[in-house]
């Protein structure tokens, strides 16, 4: 009865690591869900993260890291399109990284 428990015991916990294993796989190979303006403000919107994801990646490159940082930080925050946000999160990581070198 007992090696039978516990037999059930790690069937159970193996089950869950794997069921675990292929949501994060799932997650990680996940694209973006396609994006369409809702409304003429959110389009006009999404015009406007666009040029300041542009604007970001400028300070980028000419080494003004803070301004960058602050620009890609509102992004990934407040912009409604899920492209801009995946961009700007990963602007995000590649400035803390430069700072750091």
């Amino acid at each position: 009865m007992l090696f039978y428990f516990l037999l059930r015991l790690i069937f159970r916990m193996t089950e869950e690591s794997q069921g675990a294993k292929s949501q994060s796989d799932r997650e990680r190979n996940a694209r973006l869900p396609n994006w369409r303006p809702r409304s003429r403000a959110e389009a006009r919107e999404a015009d406007q993260d666009e040029d300041a994801l542009e604007k970001a990646e400028r300070y980028e490159k000419s080494g003004q890291w803070k301004k960058a940082l602050a620009i890609y930080r509102d992004l990934e925050k407040g912009s409604p399109v899920p492209e801009i946000v995946v961009k700007a999160k990963m602007g995000v990581k590649r400035v803390k990284r430069a700072q750091v070198s």
